[in-house]
């Protein structure tokens, strides 16, 4: 049984479907990645997992605890990246940091660790951060506490390419220390250079999955394989 568990997802918006009959299993100490093409269903999965959203059927747990019943109880140990990262306006980075390290009981001298990697100026103000900057706030509150699950939808957006290779980096160290990794992206290269597995999705369905590494001696270069389940 994987930490995270989903099985026969379903979310509807109405008449619209969201996703559709999703099951995946994301084994421990895995970077596994979830991928598909914008609206494919990545974000909505992602929102139910994080009890954002409640399934029109079907399950997901973490840590073996149903998503909708114990989603307060899941979060204190997990490490959330959300595709739109929006902060409270009048806040800088550091007051940010500060309460949410006094809420999570964590020290500052990891938060500064991380300042430092993403060379992030926190005197600047929610309103003034921009897209990228505020991308990094969101990786360092999600890291911070050292959480055994991190769950990261479209985290290298707005990163430069010395940062997103940060970020990886990141993402490696934090394999190391045994913790678990979602990491939902459209970026195929993304998924070619960090993840042991991955879940491809499109339009709200399951098509695939594949371990990366074992593809990758395969078939070498995946951009044209992954490619097929784009068009």
């Amino acid at each position: 049984m994987g930490i995270l568990e989903v099985k026969n997802l379903k979310k509807m918006y109405g008449t619209y479907m969201g996703v559709e009959d999703v099951s995946f299993s994301v084994p421990k100490g895995q970077i596994y990645g979830f991928i598909g093409p914008n609206g494919a269903g990545k974000s909505t999965t992602i929102r139910i997992l994080m009890g954002l959203l409640f399934p029109t059927e079907g399950s997901a747990t973490i840590f073996g605890k149903d998503v909708t019943k114990f989603d307060e109880d899941i979060k204190n140990d997990v490490g959330y990246v959300s595709a739109d990262s929006v902060f409270y306006k009048n806040y800088t980075a550091i007051e940010i940091f500060k309460y949410s390290a006094s809420l999570r009981g964590c020290s500052m001298q990891r938060v500064n660790e991380l300042v430092d990697m993403f060379e992030l100026d926190t005197r600047k103000k929610g309103k003034q951060l921009s897209f990228g900057n505020a991308k990094k706030v969101s990786i360092i509150l999600a890291v911070m506490h050292n959480p055994n699950l991190l769950i990261l939808d479209e985290p290298t957006s707005g990163l430069d390419p010395v940062m997103q290779q940060r970020f990886f980096n990141l993402l490696t160290q934090e394999k190391q220390r045994g913790a678990t990794v979602l990491l939902s992206t459209h970026i195929l290269s993304d998924v070619q250079k960090i993840c042991d597995e991955a879940a491809i999705i499109k339009k709200g369905k399951i098509v695939d999955i594949i371990n990366v590494e074992e593809l990758a001696k395969e078939r070498g270069d995946l951009q044209e394989t992954f490619m097929q389940y784009y068009v």
